[in-house]
């Protein structure tokens, strides 16, 4: 989890948006076989994993903490 956080400063704003939406009857929640609601549920795994104390096992599979699985960097170079 390198740059989490910038990532949810969009989804919130897509957030934002759906709520007006909603608030005109328009479902933009379940658009595009519930995206949103798919990006919500990914963001708050990593974070709940993050919070548990790094745990690599709580993370969605193919996901990795930036800072604990990543090989050492080149010589000369760093992540």
């Amino acid at each position: 989890m390198q740059d989490i956080y910038h990532s949810e400063f969009g989804l919130g704003a897509l957030l934002q948006t759906a709520e007006m939406a909603w608030q005109q009857d328009v479902d933009l929640y379940s658009t595009a076989g519930f995206a949103l609601v798919s990006a919500m549920e990914l963001h708050a795994r990593i974070i709940n994993a993050w919070d548990a104390g790094k745990q690599e096992g709580l993370l969605p599979e193919g996901f990795r903490f930036y800072d604990k699985s990543m090989p050492p960097p080149p010589t000369g170079t760093q992540w």
